[in-house]
């Protein structure tokens, strides 16, 4: 015997408490979006407005070494007889590593010790002793390889004016005039310093958040001249620099965790033209704290 509330339903099914196949499908369609728009929530960095604080920090005692490589690809064109020679690429690696030994007066002192090799070979550099400020963060701004912009910082009023900055937001640019140098040898043009966002990165030195910088260029011209008194030849004078690199920096820090960069010189001259890539990558390999 069944009773009332047993006995099984013979009549029509009730559409308002059970839903149809039809529309089960469009909730579970529903739900996945939800998931996907949540999902890209947790793992998309929303850091854009950020604040980034500026300036380095060391620690006494502590080691990092980074493993550098450089490649160069050198290519020549004889316009005037259409001849190209084939494309020449060397490699050169380098191990640098940076002990830092003591801070005093905003200044710490960095023992640097570098093995280098060029082409398989074993290159003898020697072993230096520098000091760098707080306020020297900027050379880690710009990718390892690049020219240095930041050297004549002081004559520079775009670049003093930024670097008055304590922070800056995820987001901001940097467009920073170059023009260094003189008359006779020289570089002008422009860069662009982007601070695009903030996200954890995996090096073989360990997983950091950092904070990426974006390097673009615009415009960079050489100017040399054949009574320049360094180089012996103006071949390379109105050549044109193409940059394009990221810098990843610790985020609290300003140290260097990783950077790339790709430079690529194009030369134009009556009857020949060449260009010369140089990709370099610099990459935090050990990382001892004290």
């Amino acid at each position: 015997m069944f009773s009332k509330a047993d006995s099984p339903q013979t009549g029509p099914s009730n559409t308002t408490s059970t839903p149809s196949k039809k529309r089960q499908r469009f909730y579970a369609f529903g739900g996945v979006i939800v998931i996907i728009v949540i999902a890209s929530a947790l793992f998309v960095p929303h850091t854009l407005g950020s604040s980034i604080s500026l300036g380095l920090n060391y620690t006494v005692g502590e080691k990092m070494t980074y493993l550098t490589t450089n490649t160069v690809t050198n290519k020549m064109s004889n316009t005037s007889i259409n001849a190209e020679t084939n494309p020449l690429t060397q490699t050169y690696n380098s191990t640098g590593t940076y002990e830092i030994l003591s801070f005093n007066d905003d200044a710490y002192t960095i023992k640097l010790t570098i093995t280098s090799e060029l082409n398989g070979k074993p290159l003898s550099i020697p072993i230096t002793t520098n000091t760098t400020t707080k306020t020297q963060y900027y050379n880690n701004l710009l990718p390892a390889g690049s020219p240095a912009f930041f050297l004549n910082a002081s004559g520079n009023p775009t670049i003093e004016a930024y670097l008055t900055k304590a922070q800056v937001k995820v987001g901001e640019s940097w467009q920073i005039p170059v023009s260094t140098g003189n008359a006779s040898l020289g570089l002008t043009g422009e860069i662009t310093l982007k601070f695009s966002s903030i996200q954890e990165i995996s090096v073989p030195a360990g997983i950091y958040k950092v904070f990426i910088v974006e390097l673009s260029s615009k415009d960079l011209t050489m100017h040399i001249s054949p009574d320049n008194g360094i180089i012996s030849t103006n071949g390379l004078d109105n050549s044109v620099i193409e940059l394009k690199g990221t810098s990843y920096l610790e985020v609290g820090t300003c140290h260097l965790i990783k950077s790339e960069l790709t430079q690529q010189t194009t030369m134009q001259q009556p009857g020949i033209s060449g260009t010369s890539t140089i990709h370099t990558e610099k990459t935090l390999t050990e990382h001892i704290k004290q």
